[in-house]
């Protein structure tokens, strides 16, 4: 997904980055988030930050399961057993 944060001064919206995030239209996004008072707007290259995430439930009969993900524009894996 496209990354954008407002830091109160500017918006920062993150460039489309082949085989790691969403293909999206920047362009368009940008006059949107424009039009809708985001601006002044700056484009960043990649991200600095990463996400991880684990989801904790339980399978069909009832054992504990783990569910991971990993933000791929980081050195993040997902692993386990």
């Amino acid at each position: 997904m496209p990354h954008y944060l407002n830091l109160n001064t500017h918006t920062q919206l993150e460039a489309p980055t082949p085989g790691q995030t969403m293909d999206y239209d920047a362009v368009a996004l940008a006059a949107e988030l424009v039009a809708r008072g985001h601006g002044p707007l700056v484009e960043i290259g990649a991200q600095t930050s990463g996400l991880a995430i684990i989801q904790v439930g339980r399978s069909a009969i009832g054992d504990k399961l783990l569910i991971g993900g990993a933000d791929p524009r980081r050195d993040g894996v997902i692993g386990g057993r």
